[in-house]
């Protein structure tokens, strides 16, 4: 695998955006499930469902990253 190259800061950077996508945006979208759900039917629940698709947007976007991360090169500034 070719590593590519990156700033520590650039490298911090996507660190963080990580681990925001982690802790705050999936705590925030399994709220919205969660509310989503108790307002009854899921088949017709466009609440629920929109709240699925962030969450399979959210999931992607941090596997995204988590490669990115795992194939950079820290190179100097």
């Amino acid at each position: 695998m070719e590593r590519v190259p990156i700033t520590k800061e650039g490298y911090d950077r996507l660190c963080q955006e990580l681990e925001h996508l982690k802790t705050v945006e999936l705590q925030r979208n399994a709220s919205q499930i969660q509310k989503a759900r108790e307002f009854g039917d899921l088949s017709e629940n466009a609440e629920y469902t929109a709240a699925k698709e962030q969450q399979a947007f959210l999931t992607g976007k941090i596997q995204k990253l988590e490669e990115m991360l795992a194939s950079v090169k820290i190179i100097p500034t």
